[in-house]
């Protein structure tokens, strides 16, 4: 598993490739501005993407978005929502 940050935003955010086609990314923080537009382009190239945030409600509703709910200062949430992915970001 790779783990990316805010700093490499803008490399995702300028790719015109498959790299994340078909891969499975987390998206910390999914719930978020920052977040959900991360989620935006992923889905836009291909990726299957999985959102974890302590929020309740996400701002886009996408059948092909898995939600959770995850608190991050706790091991086995994050354990949880990791589990099976390739690529995770934490925004």
């Amino acid at each position: 598993m790779t783990i990316f940050g805010y700093n490499d935003l803008n490399k995702l955010m300028n790719m015109e490739t498959d790299f994340y086609k078909d891969k499975k990314v987390l998206v910390a923080g999914g719930a978020g501005f920052i977040g959900s537009n991360l989620i935006l382009k992923l889905l836009e190239v291909g990726a299957r993407v999985r959102a974890a945030d302590i929020k309740e409600k996400p701002q886009i509703q996408d059948s092909r978005i898995e939600y959770l709910r995850a608190d991050f200062a706790k091991k086995e949430d994050c354990a949880k929502v990791t589990e099976g992915m390739d690529y995770v970001f934490m925004v």
